[in-house]
């Protein structure tokens, strides 16, 4: 069989076999090179010193091999050229590509697990591009059980701190919902307490000093029967008041919070896509509403353009940032009656993530409970 067609390629061959003898030792050499840890090592002892030899041994075949049998043209310089432009930007992509994998991962964990990933200073590229890949392990590990350990040593000093305000502030609420059950009625500021104690849990898991936590209880009323006095301090409402089912009239406030008479309208469920945010739209959908930043607040597209300046207005001037809204249950006949409203000063009132705010409603359950036994009509 003829090989003729072969000849046209032959003086390309030798430059082939060099360009794939460089891409194998480009690729060996940071495989092996950078897979040690090289912190804390002579440099003569270093990984990436000693296969060196792997671009070293393929230099020098590159070089003495002869290739005379198959292009007796083929020139010395140009096969060792061929070999390093083939080795090295194979070295050099490896190399990225395996930092970038380590970057996109350590990302990864970081978005998903915020809570385990190492605290500052920790930086995973650098650790593996000066000291390899063996040593940023060791350092992610370390970093991670490290930050374990704390965690676990604040938490403890945190619960040590916080429980008892959280047992004092549950025994008062508790109370005076028995207090309720035995005397048939609550006065406006025992009401008021149990909100305060709802904002004091909320303090104590935040420890912070700068974060203010209002709370307040809005009774609803039925459109049609209700008091004139209620609808005097009106706000926010349509000027045809027809389609309105109930208004939730502020009633009690925690002690700290501003003194305000203000009555909100709340539109049918039906009609949902036109209600104010906050405590109306929850009463009128029967669900908990967070709204984590009122700046960024999605309006219902049915709103009224005017109300919702007029709201941005209002939450601006009260300084609120994060607002949330709890529907109220009467125990004894699951009859929605009213609201809890929770509003900061700072955005996420109840948490940064949804999990944090997860735990913090389930700490204020028996809270949200005993109001709902000391308001109840």
């Amino acid at each position: 069989m003829s090989t003729d067609f072969l000849t046209p390629a032959l003086p390309y061959i030798p430059y082939v076999l060099v360009s794939l003898v460089g891409i194998v030792m480009g690729l060996l050499y940071v495989l092996y090179g950078w897979k040690a840890s090289d912190k804390d090592v002579k440099i003569q002892e270093a990984a990436r010193v000693k296969n060196f030899l792997w671009i070293a041994a393929g230099a020098f075949i590159a070089f003495i091999a002869d290739f005379k049998a198959i292009d007796a043209n083929a020139q010395k310089p140009a096969l060792f050229g061929f070999y390093l432009a083939a080795a090295i930007p194979t070295l050099l992509l490896t190399l990225f590509a395996w930092a970038a994998w380590i970057a996109l991962s350590a990302s990864r964990i970081k978005r998903e697990h915020p809570d385990q990933y190492p605290d500052e200073p920790f930086h995973p590229v650098s650790d593996f591009l000066f000291y390899g890949y063996q040593h940023y392990q060791k350092q992610f590990k370390t970093a991670v059980e490290t930050k374990a350990e704390t965690r676990s040593d604040r938490y403890e000093q945190w619960t040590k701190r916080f429980l008892p305000h959280y047992t004092d502030s549950l025994a008062v609420s508790l109370d005076l919902a028995q207090s309720r059950l035995r005397q048939g009625q609550l006065h406006r500021t025992e009401v008021s307490l149990i909100l305060g104690a709802i904002c004091a849990v909320i303090k104590s898991v935040y420890e912070d000093k700068q974060r203010d936590i209002y709370a307040r209880f809005l009774r609803a009323y039925p459109a049609g029967n209700t008091p004139q006095q209620i609808l005097e301090p009106l706000r926010f409402a349509r000027a045809d008041r027809s389609e309105y089912e109930y208004y939730l009239a502020l009633e009690a406030s925690s002690l700290d919070a501003k003194p305000e008479s203000i009555t909100l309208p709340v539109e049918k469920r039906v009609n949902a896509d036109r209600s104010l945010p906050g405590a109306p739209l929850a009463f009128a959908l029967g669900e908990d509403q967070l709204h984590d930043e009122v700046l960024t607040i999605e309006y219902p597209p049915m709103l009224e353009r005017e109300i919702q300046i007029q709201v941005r207005k209002y939450f601006e001037a009260q300084g609120f940032r994060s607002l949330s809204s709890f529907v109220l249950k009467n125990p004894a006949n699951e009859k929605f009656f009213g609201t809890l409203t929770i509003e900061s000063n700072h955005t996420h009132n109840l948490g940064d993530t949804p999990e944090q705010q997860k735990e913090l409603k389930k700490l204020l359950k028996p809270f949200v409970l005993a109001l709902e036994i000391a308001a109840a009509p």
